[in-house]
């Protein structure tokens, strides 16, 4: 059965779908982790001033309350600018599309799906890649949609392990994605190979860049540093998200 993606909540049938596809890849168990997002080491020297300025300008000059496609003039600054010093081959294909196949756990649109291209079908690859969730609005206190895009997310990456036809073990180190309205940035990874013995372990590293006045504060650099990072070496095996760094 291939459920929407943007069906996926916190629920229990969610979280069975999601429990079942990790079987089908080889893992029987494994934790979820809420880790705090903190800047890996190495990252912060690159100057974010213009950056923050542009930020400022587009919220003051943008009604970003209007709805999800407004929030991506927000998201698409944060992608540009990480972009600067990432690997030539991270290249950003926008409004991707994953037919339903009753073998496969879901199916829909990507907002965003950062990876290489195959030369020859002029397609993404799925591994190593970024997916990005784009949301309407995070900032609500009550908003389930912050506990419901995790599952979304985490469903959106298990599809495109699913589409790459790889099983353990020959499955990449990590999984990442991201989902955000450009103001709450949630950083997704799934360690496939934890070094504790755990099957997979999902950690959640959750900041908000805006202020109790409303304002963009200096959290908009962590994000920028953690998401340049991101491409610059996702085809890596290091983490933005453990204590470890």
């Amino acid at each position: 059965m291939s459920v929407a993606f943007s069906d996926f909540d916190n629920t229990v049938p969610s979280q069975n779908l999601i429990g079942t596809a990790f079987t089908g890849l080889g893992y029987n168990s494994g934790r979820l982790e809420f880790l705090p997002a903190t800047e890996p080491k190495g990252q912060g020297t690159h100057d974010l001033g213009h950056f923050r300025a542009q930020l400022d300008n587009v919220r003051s000059r943008f009604n970003l309350d209007q709805s999800e496609a407004a929030r991506r003039i927000f998201i698409d600054l944060f992608i540009a600018e990480a972009l600067i010093g990432a690997s030539r081959n991270a290249i950003v294909t926008t409004e991707y599309n994953i037919s339903a196949d009753p073998a496969r756990l879901g199916h829909g649109r990507l907002d965003y799906l950062i990876s290489s291209i195959d030369s020859a079908k002029k397609v993404p690859i799925y591994f190593p890649s970024i997916v990005i969730e784009a949301k309407k609005d995070l900032l609500k206190p009550d908003n389930a949609t912050r506990e419901n895009g995790q599952w979304q997310l985490l469903s959106e990456l298990l599809t495109l392990v699913q589409l790459s036809g790889k099983k353990k073990p020959f499955l990449p180190p990590f999984l990442r994605g991201i989902f955000t309205d450009g103001r709450y940035w949630n950083f997704i990874e799934v360690s496939l190979n934890d070094p504790k013995g755990n099957p997979y372990v999902m950690r959640s590293g959750r900041i908000d860049i805006v202020n109790a006045n409303n304002q963009i504060s200096d959290k908009a650099t962590v994000v920028q540093n953690i998401l340049q990072y991101w491409l610059a070496n996702y085809s890596e095996q290091r983490t933005a998200l453990s204590p470890k760094m």
